[in-house]
Parts: structure tokens; sequence; C-alpha cells
């Protein structure tokens, strides 16, 4: 059916895994995804991915891998941290709204290498709860290429 394509689903996750991934003082419903992490976290990150890539054009710094269990996202640079934001929804399940990488390009050198949210998540603060919480983690990270949205939201800062 054609119109399955234009279908973006908020994958599903475990409460538990996702309290686990949760960093203490992060903003709640933020996730670090690390090739460790629970296979459904992965998974979530996967298919954002996919959606990054679709509506993008481009793929961007996450490959498919496989390990047993099926495949998931994995950074292709072992330096690389996904981040994924969940929210609870009609449900009362977490689901997956929102992904980006960060990726250390030199020690202690950190970048947000891209980022994408869900369309109906889009502009409702995800962010930018996150943001003073990724610079303590990160320090002075920079974008690498951001978008024209990315440029918008950069220039708030």
């Amino acid at each position: 059916m054609a119109a399955s394509r234009y279908r973006i689903d908020a994958p599903a996750i475990a409460a538990a895994a996702l309290r686990r991934a949760t960093p203490p003082n992060s903003p709640p419903g933020l996730a670090l995804v690390l090739p460790t992490s629970p296979v459904g976290l992965r998974r979530a990150v996967q298919t954002l991915t996919d959606y990054a890539s679709s509506e993008l054009h481009s793929t961007p710094g996450v490959e498919r891998c496989y390990d047993g269990n099926g495949y998931h996202a994995q950074a292709p640079n072992p330096s690389a941290e996904a981040w994924l934001w969940a929210i609870e929804a009609w449900d009362e399940k977490p689901r997956a709204i929102g992904v980006c990488v960060m990726l250390e390009h030199a020690p202690s050198t950190w970048a947000l290498t891209w980022a994408w949210m869900h369309p109906f998540e889009r502009r409702r603060g995800h962010l930018t709860k996150a943001w003073p919480y990724l610079q303590s983690r990160y320090g002075a990270f920079t974008v690498d290429q951001p978008s024209a949205a990315m440029q918008a939201f950069l220039a708030g800062r």
C-alpha cells in the first residue's frame, strides 16, 4: 500500500530499559544508547535513523549491524554516542520520538553530527530541554553541517 510509505510510527520502548539508559541529571525521557545497550533501544534508534534517512535523502552517521538478535543501529565510530528521546504515549508506553548522535572528533572535542525528531514532536522543546545537559556532558561541542532548522535553533542559543 503506497500510503504506508508516509507513515511514521514511534517505536515502543521497554520502560525499564529506558530508565536504565537515562543518565542522572538528564532530562526525563533522554536515553544514552550505546552498542552495549538493550536491543530494543538500538532498534528504536535504527527505526528513527531510517525515518531520518528517508526524509533527508541521506544516511546519517549510523549503520546497521547484526549481532545475532537482528539488525540494529550502531555508530560506525566507537566514540559516537546516540541519544534517544522518548515520551509516554496514548497507550502509556514510552515511545521513541527523536534521536541525535554525538561524535568525538578528537580527544574531548565533540560534535553533534545529526538529529531528527518525529514531525509531530518538532518545535515542542525537546532539544531545548536537552541542550544544557548535552553541553554539560560534552562541553563546547560543534554542530556538523547544521540544517536550516538547526541553524535557527542555534541562533537562539
